[in-house]
């Protein structure tokens, strides 16, 4: 476009412009009385006809010219979205009449936007034609029709728009024609009505399967309602429009609900493996194929091997007690080939260790057995080469001709064997002899026995045994003076990192059993067992955060952080062998 077309364009703009505000002042103008009074005249019959309509009748109610107006608006693009055309242009036209009776420019400026906007849709149409211009709407005079049959719903009805709700043919069509009927009664001030089509409106929407189409209709629908939000008909209409878009909100999944604040994958495993289990007992099989898949695909992703044989053996157990026999022995199959290939032999015995705790839980007795088989063998192999080992330096130290130094060679060599795997492998014999006395598998029931041998293992540094004879003494006879020696041994498993350990300390803060109540110091503990998976705990940190003060929360979460920022150095010197004073037991 050149330059001249240009201004000629923006010079005819702007005389359209002021013929617009021209022709919305004569309203006012003493000197086009006449015009008005003629524009009347001409419409008398059709007014007429309007007025004897329902849709005259409920317009008449309007209290204002501009509520009117905003009535017959919507009534108008209520019938166009029914596809109900024959009253249309008698419906416009009472609109104009209606627009020019009005004095303020202000206001006429209003009606004449919006109305133009709300036949934006539809321009073009027979009916519409050109009105969804501002300036044609604004300069054309009414309509003068021929057809006087106005009134195309039976008035008999108790509400006579609610044949136009029934005739559309789409759910969204259905809503769009009741969110203008409950707007155009709304303007006309019969709010009672106007809860029919509110009601109607819920109905289409239950009717709709697209979510992200139904929360744009919810949402341009809850807009159009803003200007009446202090009606209490409109008030309790929009709450239930936010509980139809509450549902569309996707649901959390009840699985990753439960791991959500788990940061260990080998914990993430457990916690749904055993969901899965739970949810199968219950019959819900799909759920529980679906957890079971989740677990599948943290293994998948994760790099250590340790771990993941271990995940594999949780997994394996969960597949079985869900019925799953065939898919449990190949995945047992594949957490023992994993600890075949992970060395260390100290890495490969501890990942045993953690599928035996595992296997433990499982009903399969050949799977026992496998697991067992494996664990004979891991231990041979890890005495051969001890002996080897010890046998091989014993002749070097043997060597020195000075006996004071074959001694210190002797033992150097005592100590490097009892930091070793193999003393972590007896450690686990002595811990396992323990939970076979203790639980009565094998042999019958012995607490004495069970605290033997469970000291023997403890005094190892095995942070289970630790936990089970912490356990035990505590409950021994309440006057029994190895309380606080139960206490030290919980607090060595805590600081070795054992979920059993902190849970149970952190219950013993809690309750204020052998040590003084510190909500604080049990927040703590149960936080970092949470973390762990242990299930008691993620319980208890949701009570104990209901009872503790902000201050005490920020206190509880920057003693976690210490804890966690602790050297090995100082692990291992709260883990070692020999149990706590009664007044070292402190956490």
């Amino acid at each position: 476009m050149n330059k001249r077309n240009k201004i000629i364009l923006t010079v005819a703009s702007l005389i359209c412009i002021f013929a617009l505000g021209a022709i919305i002042n004569k309203g006012s103008d003493p000197k086009s009385q006449i015009t008005t009074n003629q524009l009347q005249q001409k419409s008398t019959v059709d007014t007429a006809a309007v007025k004897k309509s329902p849709f005259g009748t409920l317009a008449g109610k309007a209290k204002t010219q501009t509520q009117k107006g905003k009535t017959l608006e919507h009534l108008a693009i209520a019938n166009l979205h029914a596809g109900n055309t024959k009253p249309i242009v008698n419906i416009l036209t009472a609109c104009q009449i209606n627009i020019h009776k009005i004095d303020s420019v202000t206001e006429k400026r209003a009606l004449i936007t919006s109305l133009s906007k709300s036949l934006k849709p539809f321009a073009g149409t027979k009916e519409i034609g050109e009105l969804s211009d501002p300036i044609i709407l604004a300069l054309s005079p009414p309509i003068e029709t021929k057809d006087k049959e106005t009134n195309e719903v039976t008035e008999s009805t108790e509400n006579p728009f609610m044949s136009l709700v029934t005739s559309t043919d789409s759910p969204e069509s259905k809503l769009l024609v009741s969110q203008n009927l409950v707007l155009a009664n709304l303007h006309a001030g019969d709010n009672e009505h106007s809860k029919k089509f509110m009601d109607s409106c819920l109905e289409a929407l239950s009717a709709m399967t697209e979510p992200k189409e139904k929360e744009k209709l919810i949402k341009a629908l809850s807009l159009s309602l803003n200007e009446f939000a202090e009606v209490k008909e409109v008030n309790n209409f929009i709450v239930q429009l936010d509980s139809v878009k509450d549902l569309l909100k996707p649901k959390q999944d009840p699985a990753l609900a439960l791991i959500e604040k788990i940061q260990d994958p080998l914990g993430q495993v457990k916690v749904l493996c055993d969901f899965s289990v739970t949810l199968m007992k219950a019959g819900d099989k799909e759920q529980s194929d679906a957890t079971i898949a989740k677990a599948q695909k943290i293994i998948a992703e994760m790099k250590d091997e340790g771990a993941q044989a271990a995940s594999l053996t949780h997994l394996s157990v969960a597949q079985f007690n869900c019925g799953l026999k065939d898919e449990s022995k190949s995945t047992l199959s594949a957490a023992i080939k994993s600890i075949e290939e992970i060395e260390p032999i100290k890495e490969k015995a501890a990942t045993l260790n953690k599928i035996i705790s595992a296997i433990e839980e499982s009903g399969n007795e050949s799977d026992k057995k496998l697991i067992l088989t494996q664990s004979l063998g891991i231990a041979k192999e890890i005495q051969k080469r001890s002996n080897v080992m010890m046998q091989q330096t014993l002749v070097l130290a043997s060597q020195f001709e000075e006996g004071k130094e074959r001694a210190l060679a002797i033992q150097q060599i005592a100590e490097a064997i009892e930091s070793s795997g193999a003393e972590l492998e007896l450690a686990n014999l002595k811990y396992k002899l323990g939970t076979l006395y203790h639980n009565g598998i094998g042999f019958e029931k012995n607490a004495a026995k069970a605290t033997i041998w469970y000291e023997k293992a403890a005094l190892l540094g095995h942070s289970n045994a630790q936990v089970n004879l912490a356990l035990l003494l505590l409950n021994a006879d309440e006057s029994n003076p190895d309380t606080q020696v139960a206490i030290g041994w919980l607090v060595k498993a805590a600081n070795q990192g054992s979920p059993e350990g902190q849970a149970s300390l952190g219950m013993l803060y809690a309750l204020g059993q052998g040590v003084s109540t510190d909500l604080v110091r049990a927040q703590k503990w149960m936080t970092l067992a949470a973390e762990q998976g242990n299930s008691e705990a993620l319980v208890a940190v949701k009570r104990l955060e209901t009872k503790l003060s902000e201050e005490q929360k920020v206190l509880a979460t920057e003693l976690v952080k210490k804890w966690k920022g602790k050297s090995e150095a100082e692990v291992k010197k709260s883990a070692s062998k020999d149990p706590q004073k009664p007044s070292d037991a402190k956490a």
